[in-house]
C-alpha cells in the first residue's frame, strides 16, 4: 500500500490553544505521498497498523466519515479545525479497541451550529501516533 508521509519541525505548528498544535503545512498544502510503496513490514489483514484513511465523501454535504484502524488499544483524540487551527468539533474522545473504526462529522461546530463551506483538518491522536488530512465541505 501506499502511504503518505509528513514530517513537520515544532517551528512548523500553531499552538490551538488547548494544548494540540496544527501544522502550518497542511494549511499550505495538505498532505503529501511519497510515491513509494511501504515494504518494511509485511501487511497483515488480522494487525492493521495505524491508519488515518482520506474521508468519504470528499467533498461533502452534510456527512463526511472518517476511518481509522489501530495496532493495539490506545486512548483516541478525533478532531475538526478550521484553516486558521481553531477547534471546531471532537468527534471521538476515548479509548478504542484495535482494529478499524469511523466517526462521522456533520459540518457542525462543538456548539451544534452548522460552518461555512470551505477546508478543514481532521487530527488524530491514537497513543504516540499522531496524523492528519484536509476535507472540504460545499453547502
Amino acid at each position: 500500500s501506499i502511504h503518505s508521509t509528513v514530517r513537520f519541525t515544532p517551528a512548523d505548528t500553531i499552538d490551538t490553544g488547548g494544548g494540540d498544535k496544527i501544522f502550518l503545512a497542511m494549511l499550505a498544502a495538505g498532505p503529501t505521498s511519497t510515491g513509494q510503496e511501504d515494504t518494511d513490514e509485511p501487511e497483515d489483514p488480522y494487525c492493521p497498523a495505524f491508519i488515518l484513511y482520506q474521508n468519504y465523501p470528499n467533498p461533502f454535504n452534510p456527512l463526511t466519515t472518517i476511518r481509522f484502524s489501530l495496532a493495539e488499544k490506545c486512548p483516541v483524540i478525533l478532531r475538526v479545525y478550521d484553516v486558521e487551527g481553531r477547534l471546531i468539533s471532537t468527534l471521538a474522545n476515548r479509548e478504542y479497541n484495535a482494529g478499524s473504526h469511523s466517526a462521522t462529522w456533520n459540518g457542525a461546530n462543538k456548539n451544534g451550529r452548522s460552518v461555512s463551506s470551505g477546508f478543514y483538518f481532521y487530527r488524530i491522536k491514537a497513543g504516540k501516533n499522531i496524523d492528519s488530512n484536509k476535507m472540504l465541505l460545499l453547502r
